[in-house]
């Protein structure tokens, strides 16, 4: 079973570890990861450093989640080896090649970043259970947590499942924390109140991922 299989839609991809399960995705989606992997594979020491850091965290989480299920490859290897020879010589696999040729990564739309965090969000409830997130924030964010259960905004976080859209999390982190956080938010010297607070709902939300497999 390939990585990738192109369709007339879009593309199918194994996306998800310990499963051979295929995700129909849109092929501009199918695209950046493969550009992704593509320079995953082949950068080295400085020229590495400098691609992983310039990527956005969603692209690092989903990049990673593609090489876990498929593999790491030692080598380079070209668009039909990993597309298939069937899509090589049908000529649907030219824009893959063109990418795995150029060595560059495609840039981050909107619509493929959206994309890429409904991906995500689907393996994080698949992997991780609302308990053992309650518990971890509880643990490491024990300020944060009580001024959201005080403030009404645990509970829905949970009966809604909505704790595992990161983006939601933020906003009412940072919303309470604005409001009520002062003496909970990290003190750090020559930020404004507001930087703080998000700076610290990003960190809450994230935690999410110290618990996937």
């Amino acid at each position: 079973m390939t990585p990738i299989e192109l369709t007339a839609g879009g593309a199918r991809m194994r996306l998800y570890p310990n499963t051979d399960l295929l995700v129909d995705v849109p092929r501009e989606v199918a695209l950046h990861l493969f550009s992704l992997v593509c320079r995953y594979n082949v950068a080295r020491g400085r020229s590495w450093n400098r691609f992983w850091r310039g990527l956005k965290q969603i692209e690092r989480d989903m990049t990673v989640l593609f090489v876990e299920a498929n593999g790491k490859w030692e080598d380079p290897l070209p668009a039909e080896a990993m597309l298939g020879t069937t899509l090589w010589y049908s000529g649907l696999a030219e824009d893959f090649r063109a990418v795995a040729h150029s060595g560059r990564r495609q840039p981050l739309t909107v619509a493929v970043k959206n994309e890429l965090v409904s991906l995500s969000e689907i393996y994080t409830r698949a992997t991780v259970s609302k308990e053992a997130l309650a518990s971890a924030w509880k643990e490491s964010y024990p300020g944060i947590s009580t001024l959201l259960q005080e403030h009404g905004v645990w509970a829905p976080l949970f009966d809604e499942d909505r704790c595992f859209e990161t983006g939601h999390v933020i906003a009412v982190v940072e919303a309470v924390l604005l409001a009520h956080g002062h003496d909970v938010v990290q003190q750090i010297e020559g930020w404004s109140h507001l930087d703080r607070c998000r700076n610290d709902a990003v960190i809450f939300a994230s935690c999410v991922r110290q618990l996937l497999p």
